[in-house]
């Protein structure tokens, strides 16, 4: 993996993101990460250029997984509960792994494999329209 702990498939754009390998995609009613060829560097992106839109409305964001300090770290498992509760409470959107260009590093796949691949297309960082499901798994303990 690039880091001890690997790359956050869910790093916000700007903070702790470092490469995108995803934009959103789809209609209104089924939006999507559709997953780039080649992760880019959040540096070769110019947020002027969305006309006001936050880039984690747009892009789906990787970055060094900040373990602990993060809210969605589960200290007693030393994991990422976010993964745990995506995979518990949201279907799978598809029924085949799609290329990802974080794969090797990511800590969702090196926690929960395929089953977290499968729902991944799903996730987007910043919805504020988020089907049910996928609210209350980005919600951590404690924050319901």
């Amino acid at each position: 993996m690039e880091n001890e702990k690997g790359l956050c498939p869910s790093a916000n754009f700007g903070m702790n993101g470092e490469k995108v390998f995803g934009m959103l995609g789809g209609s209104l009613g089924d939006r999507r990460v559709i997953y780039l060829k080649q992760a880019v560097p959040v540096q070769q992106i110019d947020p002027a250029k969305l006309n006001g839109i936050r880039p984690s409305e747009v892009f789906r964001t990787a970055g060094r997984c900040v373990g602990s300090e993060c809210a969605n770290h589960d200290s007693a498992s030393d994991q990422c509960s976010l993964v745990n509760r995506i995979v518990d409470k949201v279907s799978p959107g598809t029924e085949e792994l799609a290329y990802c260009a974080i794969r090797p590093d990511c800590v969702w796949w090196h926690q929960q494999g395929g089953d977290a691949c499968l729902r991944c297309a799903k996730v987007i960082t910043q919805d504020l329209l988020a089907p049910a499901d996928i609210a209350e798994a980005r919600l951590p303990a404690g924050h319901r």
